[in-house]
């Protein structure tokens, strides 16, 4: 059985979606992406606040014992809306959209705290058409208090009163269960969607785009640098388009994939790589300002290194994909 914590929960989330290929359709939609950061924040502020009160002895000041009342039914609420929030960031266009109310344990906790400290009170109204006579007030007991709870008078239209006891170990323990079964949930979302992703690519190697005869092209590559105009060079250009076809392919491989974003690495590498290609293709042509053999040369083994990087660079990515795929490997566990 999973024992992960709500702060462990919050952290697997956090970390599975920090992937170049996951975070970059989150960073799109500033507005959600807003919400999201703030609910990852305050979904851990509010559980130190749980955590700090499970671990408080016991107040015998009044004082303090309302604020700690206040503070942590407040607390119980601002996390359910939190995880509420985080839902809605991740699944933006889901309909209907999604409602802590759902939760069968968010019902009880909600309404003791609007009962007992949101909006105390007047609930209902005695005049409504809808539910004439349905008027409540409540107020919270005040010899009743201690630490772990309270006892909740409510008061009807009719005259008549009833008495509330409200154990609050007992609300933190409903909140908790709720809390991590709707981070589960997320997750578990979370790692299905990129799962089926990552078996639309079953079978395909990126490292495949690269042909054993790389070097060979380079070497041919060179061979031409000193005589760009010789047939030597023409041979060398032709190996040349190769190595650019190459690039090309893996760049259109990495877009296909989604891996192409700002928040990965691979629009840098490419850039790198296909600089020298189009300026060596320019030398070959007898156009563009590189006209140095020394030069040229230098560019060659520039680009040969650089194309050899994006060579491991997809054998590292091939790896992931069917890590991720392997029967025995199981779900991913990124927050490991």
């Amino acid at each position: 059985e999973d024992m992960s914590t709500v702060q462990d929960l919050r952290r697997e989330i956090r970390d599975f979606i920090q992937h170049p290929r996951r975070l970059s359709p989150l960073l799109h939609d500033k507005p959600n992406w807003n919400m999201l950061v703030s609910s990852f924040d305050t979904l851990s502020d509010t559980q130190y606040a749980i955590e700090t009160y499970e671990a408080m002895p016991a107040v015998g000041d009044t004082g303090m014992l309302y604020l700690v009342i206040y503070g942590i039914l407040q607390a119980l609420y601002v996390q359910q809306d939190t995880v509420e929030s985080m839902v809605r960031a991740f699944e933006p266009n889901a309909q209907p959209r999604y409602r802590i109310e759902d939760e069968p344990e968010a019902d009880e906790i909600r309404k003791i705290r609007n009962r007992a400290i949101g909006h105390p009170t007047v609930e209902g109204n005695v005049k409504s058409r809808k539910t004439p006579g349905v008027q409540m007030s409540h107020r919270v007991v005040q010899h009743s208090m201690h630490k772990a709870g309270f006892t909740l008078m409510t008061g009807f239209a009719d005259g008549s009163y009833t008495f509330t006891d409200v154990s609050i170990p007992e609300l933190i323990h409903k909140n908790r269960s709720m809390v991590e079964r709707v981070l589960r949930r997320i997750k578990d979302k979370l790692e299905a969607a990129d799962m089926e992703h990552q078996k639309q690519f079953k079978g395909e190697k990126l490292a495949d785009i690269f042909p054993q005869t790389l070097d060979y092209y380079f070497e041919k590559i060179l061979a031409g640098i000193d005589s760009p105009a010789s047939d030597d060079g023409k041979w060398a250009n032709h190996h040349l388009q190769r190595v650019a076809e190459v690039v090309q392919g893996f760049r259109a491989a990495l877009g296909r994939r989604g891996e192409l974003n700002r928040t990965s690495n691979y629009e840098y590498y490419l850039a790198e790589v296909e600089y020298p290609i189009v300026e060596l293709q320019q030398y070959y042509a007898g156009t563009g300002s590189l006209k140095d053999p020394r030069a040229a040369r230098i560019f060659a083994y520039f680009a040969r290194d650089k194309v050899c990087k994006l060579e491991k660079m997809a054998i590292e990515l091939d790896e992931e994909y069917e890590q991720h795929l392997s029967p025995e490997q199981g779900s991913t566990n990124p927050g490991a």
